[in-house]
């Protein structure tokens, strides 16, 4: 790339120096977070920062075109132009780029794409060809990977390469293809485990204020279905709620998961004491015996308000009539075609002025908005209305 002069003054510089000039306008690059805190520190501009935060001054927002001017991508994306001192001037005057700026600047460049494509595997070079190759091995033994999305596929690869020791994908290809036991295990490390009696409290504090008095004067029985249940914790916290809120109505809880080993461990109904961080003393004191020193276990009338089943949300068919249906954070394990197949299913699932509760991070796609109302955009609470 050259620098070719437009002004009169910029002809009498040599071509050496003019190189010299558009090299260093080129070699900038974003700066750093410590790059920046160091330069807000020598100068004024991080004490008139620190002011418009202590006096809370609200700004117009700026559009995308005034946030980079005058900024380093600019500087990036544009050939120098002007003398030797407009331009030396023009450099004095560029500020580092913020946070925000350096994610948007990333986000419209290949630079981000091509850093996660090297490293998706950690330290370990992305090999497309044998993560192919892992992909039909996994789906020939039964196990449909196809259906979850390719960064979430990525993560729990890269976490069984670092359980067997190996340190490639061509070596773990080998290895997974070498032992049955690695498969189950895999399948297993797909069934993410992350839950506990009431977990997000005040979602359950919400749906007893704003949902159940819905159900409150119904004669029929009331019929809630946990979709990817995992190891019972929110189906029998559901069944609490019922208990607290709604103790003279009939209520039936259906639990699923494709788990076999996660319907047995909730069946037992023991858990230990890391699952009880959401409830009081008082109760634990009412819905657990304690059994040791680390173990409680529900106590009957609760589990026995809740029955169990092996469900898959891709194959197989789902509960009708129902009333209320949660299925928090399973969704997006899934790409999103086979996510609206499940919702499409929820929808026929539900009865009219039926609840559906999603995780906080699952956001329903604008085609289902003729078939739903959101009721609460914080905890992810939609309404079938037609």
């Amino acid at each position: 790339m050259r620098y070719i002069p437009d002004t009169e003054k910029d002809k009498e510089l040599t071509k050496e120096e003019l190189q010299d000039i558009y090299e260093a306008l080129f070699a900038i690059k974003p700066m750093t977070k410590a790059e920046r805190r160091a330069y807000y520190s020598q100068t004024k501009t991080y004490k008139d920062l620190r002011r418009k935060k202590i006096t809370k001054k609200k700004t117009k927002r700026k559009s995308e075109t005034e946030m980079f001017e005058p900024t380093r991508k600019k500087v990036l994306t544009e050939p120098p132009q002007g003398s030797q001192l407009e331009i030396k001037e023009r450099l004095s005057k560029l500020r580092p780029m913020t946070k925000a700026e350096r994610r948007r600047y990333y986000s419209q460049t290949n630079v981000y794409k091509e850093f996660e494509k090297k490293y998706k595997l950690g330290h370990t070079e992305f090999d497309p060809t044998y993560f192919e190759k892992i992909v039909k091995l996994l789906l020939s033994s039964g196990i449909l990977v196809d259906s979850y999305r390719e960064r979430f596929l990525i993560r729990r690869i890269r976490s069984r390469m670092l359980r067997t020791e190996t340190n490639t994908l061509k070596s773990y290809f080998k290895y997974l293809k070498s032992s049955n036991n690695e498969i189950e295990l895999m399948k297993k490390s797909l069934s993410i485990l992350v839950t506990r009696f009431f977990r997000d409290r005040d979602t359950y504090d919400y749906i007893r204020e704003n949902v159940l008095e819905s159900f409150a004067h119904r004669i029929q029985t009331i019929k809630i279905w946990s979709a990817g249940c995992a190891d019972g914790a929110e189906p029998y916290s559901l069944a609490i709620l019922f208990q607290l809120t709604l103790p003279s109505s009939k209520y039936q809880i259906i639990a699923t998961d494709f788990e076999e080993e996660l319907i047995k461990a909730a069946n037992g109904g023991i858990y230990n004491e890391n699952y009880l961080m959401e409830l009081s003393g008082e109760e634990i004191d009412q819905y657990f015996r304690r059994i040791d020193d680390l173990n409680y276990e529900i106590k009957r009338e609760i589990r026995q308000s809740v029955s169990f089943s092996i469900l898959d949300l891709i194959l197989h068919n789902f509960p009708t009539n129902v009333d209320l249906i949660f299925c928090r954070n399973v969704l997006i394990y899934f790409d999103d075609m086979v996510n609206h197949i499940i919702i499409e299913k929820f929808y026929t699932s539900l009865n009219l002025g039926g609840y559906l509760v999603l995780g906080r991070t699952e956001i329903l796609d604008a085609k289902f908005d003729c078939k739903f109302n959101l009721v609460s955009s914080r905890h992810r609470i939609y309404k079938k209305i037609a």
